[in-house]
């Protein structure tokens, strides 16, 4: 090269670069302000933003995946597939993405969906594809672990308090923990097995001017089994509502502590018994990686005996009648769930 046009090529190279950076400046300028009217809620107007990032620069990818969350919310399906396509042509460990845009692509043409992922399909509009990661719309077999607190009533308990007797007091919260599995069909019907134990309620109270000290805890465990339903909403996060209702066996026990001051114990009856076990939950599911949930909701579980039998014959409550333990009440339900 001659000596007088090595300055000329070097200021070439570096006009080149201030343009590229130029460029990389005026689409992160693009993408922003899209993203601020995607927050208010400006689909349509954010779509030209994000557009207007990748005319700025074709390598500003992330605006494909915005574009794609734009689609979705304005209910274009086959262009949300394809700016998702797009997104992870360029960033193909982006699992979340990938199996929404499978999902996406499963609900808008069934006969088309593989439940597989091989990145950019045939066309632009449907991006129909087959692949290599595989994607929530399959049959599956699940298992988590799960706790479940339980507000339980103390009605039962109550009854166990004569007329005339001082600090009634307790707790009906309960933590159950557990298990849970089963098979999920891909129409997102399924059916599970779970069992939990751990679950508790405290009473006491003092009678005959506080010489008398009476003390009740309960325990219950069980198993249950029944079928339950999936359904995916349509939102660029992975996220679904799941409910189930189950039945099964509770096992239930109960002892009954009577102490006199100084004296220490008097007599203790305790019961161990089985009662039917119902368990019905609404959850919302949060995929937090492929295969892997998080769930989280509200529900209702109940068992009931309607008479103890103790060693000495039947247990009485304060008024004669046959004792009953009744362990229901509202659950709260969180479970980490893995689909194989």
């Amino acid at each position: 090269m001659r000596p007088r046009t090595l300055p000329l090529a070097v200021s070439l190279l570096l006009g080149c670069a201030g343009l590229a950076h130029a460029s990389l400046e005026d689409a992160a300028d693009s993408y922003r302000r899209g993203a601020a009217m995607e927050r208010a809620g400006d689909n349509a107007d954010a779509l030209v933003e994000y557009q207007a990032a990748l005319g700025h620069d074709p390598q500003y990818f992330y605006a494909w995946r915005q574009m794609g969350n734009c689609y979705v919310r304005l209910r274009q399906v086959p262009k949300a597939i394809d700016a998702y396509d797009r997104y992870l042509a360029a960033k193909p460990d982006d699992l979340a993405v990938r199996d929404y845009a499978e999902r996406l692509r499963k609900a808008a043409d069934p006969a088309a969906g593989t439940g597989r992922w091989t990145g950019l399909g045939s066309g632009s509009g449907s991006g129909a594809s087959s692949g290599t990661a595989s994607a929530p719309a399959r049959n599956e077999f699940f298992a988590g672990v799960l706790l479940r607190p339980v507000l339980m009533g103390t009605s039962d308990l109550a009854a166990m308090v004569p007329s005339g007797a001082s600090g009634p007091s307790g707790s009906s919260l309960g933590l159950g923990y557990g298990l849970e599995g089963g098979w999920r069909h891909a129409s997102g019907f399924y059916g599970v097995l779970g069992y939990y134990t751990g679950l508790n309620k405290n009473f006491s109270w003092t009678q005959n001017s506080g010489a008398e000290t009476n003390a009740i805890t309960s325990h219950m465990g069980g198993f249950y089994v029944g079928p339950g339903y999936r359904y995916r909403l349509p939102l660029a996060w992975p996220l679904s509502v799941e409910a189930d209702l189950g039945i099964g066996q509770a096992q239930l026990s109960y002892a009954y502590t009577v102490s006199l001051q100084g004296q220490g114990q008097v007599s203790s009856v305790s019961v161990n018994q089985a009662a039917t076990l119902l368990v019905a939950d609404l959850k919302a599911v949060a995929r937090l990686w492929q295969g892997l949930d998080l769930e989280a909701g509200l529900g209702y579980q109940g068992a009931a005996l309607g008479q103890m039998n103790g060693p000495n014959g039947t247990i009485q409550d304060a008024q004669g009648n046959n004792a009953k333990l009744d362990d229901s009440g509202l659950d709260a339900t969180v479970a980490v769930e893995y689909g194989f």
